[in-house]
């Protein structure tokens, strides 16, 4: 994880996206360890972009090869503890899969905007995701 000089810390993530007979789909992972689901995010290595970390962590967290469509506000949150987190977040779009998720996640879902709202584990994302892609 990379700090800020204001002790946020940063992450990156993606909005993995799909056009399934005429209608958008969400994929949204799961994760065992916090027993949560919620889009591919995870820390930023040294030496990485926020974009190459969010590109890893998607092909890490579902398998897939995705291209950046757009950058897209970042998603910020605080950890129970009462740390800042920022996302820089990346609208993907789902090309091809090439293998299996890491140990990290022990599944994956492609869902509507509906069905991400009513799934996904934390409020906050919840809004964030439905804010950026309501019709």
């Amino acid at each position: 994880m990379t700090d800020t000089d204001l002790g946020i810390i940063e992450k990156a993530g993606g909005v993995v996206i799909r056009d399934y007979n005429g209608q958008r789909e969400f994929y949204l992972v799961h994760r065992p360890r916090h027993d949560d689901w919620s889009t591919p995010k995870g820390h930023i290595d040294n030496g990485e972009t926020p974009l190459q970390a969010a590109m890893r962590e998607v092909m890490e967290e579902t398998g897939f090869y995705c291209s950046m469509i757009r950058q897209l506000p970042p998603y910020q949150y605080k950890l129970p503890d009462g740390r800042e987190v920022l996302v820089h977040m990346y609208e993907m779009n789902f090309l091809e899969e090439f293998g299996e998720s890491d140990e990290e996640v022990d599944e994956g879902r492609w869902v509507s905007l509906k069905t991400l709202a009513e799934l996904i584990s934390y409020p906050s994302l919840s809004e964030y995701l439905t804010s950026l892609y309501q019709d």
